[in-house]
């Protein structure tokens, strides 16, 4: 006797179906189809009618927007400034969101490029804004003085979360995410970020795009230094506005996985944290909050550009690093110099900004460059063009530094500081390529610099330049059209922003990435 099987119930259906999924098995033969049993045995009792469809499932959504803000800080966003926030607030009312642990050193380019590869900064041998251009001699690996060219696309070896999607098939929008210029052709859209140099550079994919759009200046650059509070604080005002303009005109193109980033808040709260914090050694009680006010108009166009995004987008809002009063600014060069690490062959006549032309190689240990944190590099015979440091001494001198650097005398007290090795806080092929110590003083309260000619290791806050520096905690909000997440967000760090997004997209999370996958009840494996 032979089977004849239905051409609607052809072997590859029923085999979709499975058969115990549907009735149970044919009790004497185990064929697991008791209604059509070749072997004539009679039926079990009347199955649940054929259905073809898998069982529901939690809907995956096909399209996914990230809203990068750089420098937002949980802090504000979730508790001082929340009821200025209101849209933001219904997104993480809607999903989950807690904070988010930025990386070391929590500085822009670092901390993006972990959340959007999911790999540290020691697999990625990227550590500030600038990189040393290492090359190899015939004594070895070596890389000339100085922080090095501004860190663009071509410096990342690791695929990014939206190269990733773009070879599984996704159409792309991407405006101001770092590592972006170069330009690179993608399906869709491109709107470079840093180090992009502005509108008359090639920054857009495609080229006729830039014409399209009439992109200006504050998109790309932020004012010098030295400019005045109120410049600075209308340059951050019109950054936010071209970002976001830029945004929703691309949100409303065809794509699956849209992405941008405001670098303004950053901008904004190192500029005027004065007129926020009460307790600001620069605080006025006749200034406007003007931190207050940039993160209202921040959170209407974060509404606005919310409303232009098709039904079925899951949202992530994420920052990579927080923010905090500066409390003010340690001299690392100085510091170095005062204890015998360095000497110049050239004193300038007034502060400026660190020349490696004015530096005695030849009587210099080591010397360093600034930040959010301070980067201290040996000067390591074989290694650098001058070096001084055999290879053999590396260990103890840096143990040296380290053991001396945690307490700076600053001329009026002393300031506790940590002085940590990467190889402490990183792990991967790079992590050699980044300085021998990162210096954290009072937990990132007072920010480094690296200028050349200052008499006092420290020196205070100045209105309008370094009010604010970066804090160690950003944060994380995801909100998906299926009401998937729900709850608080509990220990994310940056390097699991690329799993997360490439989950969120239904695509597949390679092994070699360090990141987890966010649960929609906020918690992380492992």
């Amino acid at each position: 006797m032979s089977l004849q099987v239905p051409r609607s119930l052809n072997p590859e259906t029923l085999s979709s179906i499975g058969p115990s999924s549907v009735y149970p098995p044919c009790p004497l033969c185990l064929c697991g189809w008791p209604l059509l049993c070749a072997l004539g045995h009679p039926p079990c009792p009347p199955p649940a009618p054929f259905s073809t469809r898998p069982p529901p499932g939690p809907p995956i959504p096909v399209k996914v927007a990230v809203i990068g803000l750089e420098g937002a800080d949980p802090s504000l966003v979730f508790d001082e400034l929340a009821d200025a926030m209101p849209n933001l607030a219904e997104l993480a009312e809607d999903g989950v969101s807690g904070p988010l642990a930025s990386t070391h050193p929590p500085e822009p380019i670092p901390a993006w490029t972990s959340f959007l590869t999911g790999q540290n900064p020691g697999e990625l041998g990227l550590t500030g804004e600038t990189n040393r251009d290492w090359t190899i001699t015939r004594q070895g690996r070596q890389a000339p003085y100085g922080e090095g060219a501004r860190v663009g696309s071509l410096a990342l070896d690791e695929a990014t979360v939206w190269e990733r999607a773009g070879e599984a098939g996704c159409d792309l929008a991407l405006v101001g995410l770092p590592h972006t210029f170069p330009v690179e052709p993608v399906d869709g859209t491109v709107v470079a970020g840093s180090p992009a140099p502005g509108p008359d550079a090639a920054v857009t994919h495609p080229p006729e795009l830039g014409e399209e759009l009439a992109l200006g200046e504050a998109f790309f650059t932020e004012p010098p230094a030295e400019a005045d509070r109120q410049s600075k604080l209308d340059r951050a005002r019109a950054a936010l506005a071209q970002r976001f303009d830029v945004a929703e005109h691309l949100a409303e193109r065809s794509w699956d996985l849209f992405a941008m980033v405001a670098r303004s808040p950053r901008l904004v709260q190192e500029t005027a944290w004065s007129t926020h914090d009460t307790e600001h050694a620069l605080h006025e009680d006749d200034t406007g909050d003007a931190v207050r006010a940039h993160h209202r108009r921040l959170d209407e166009r974060i509404g606005d550009l919310v409303e232009t995004l098709p039904d079925d987008t899951a949202i992530v809002v994420a920052s990579v690093q927080g923010a905090q009063a500066c409390q003010g600014t340690v001299q690392l060069n100085a510091w170095l110099r005062r204890e015998g690490y360095l000497s110049l062959a050239d004193e300038p006549e007034a502060p400026t900004a660190f020349d490696a032309e004015r530096v005695d190689w030849a009587n210099t240990q080591a010397w360093a460059a600034g930040g959010a944190a301070g980067h201290i590099h040996l000067n390591v015979a074989g290694r650098e063009p001058q070096g001084t440091v055999p290879p053999l001494d590396y260990e103890a001198l840096r143990d040296e530094l380290q053991a001396e650097l945690a307490a700076i005398d600053a001329g009026d007290g002393h300031l506790a500081a940590q002085a940590i090795a990467p190889g402490e806080v990183h792990e991967g092929a790079r992590v050699d390529e980044g300085p021998d110590l990162f210096v954290y003083v009072e937990e990132l309260a007072y920010r480094c610099e690296a200028s050349l000619g200052h008499e006092t290791v420290l020196t205070d806050p100045a209105r309008g330049r370094h009010e604010a520096t970066a804090s160690s905690e950003g944060l994380i909000v995801v909100s998906d059209p299926g009401d998937r997440f729900s709850g608080t967000v509990d220990d994310m760090q940056a390097t699991d922003g690329a799993a997360t997004l490439l989950d969120l997209l239904g695509l597949d999370v390679p092994e070699k990435l360090e990141g987890r996958v966010l649960q929609p009840d906020g918690s992380l494996p492992g």
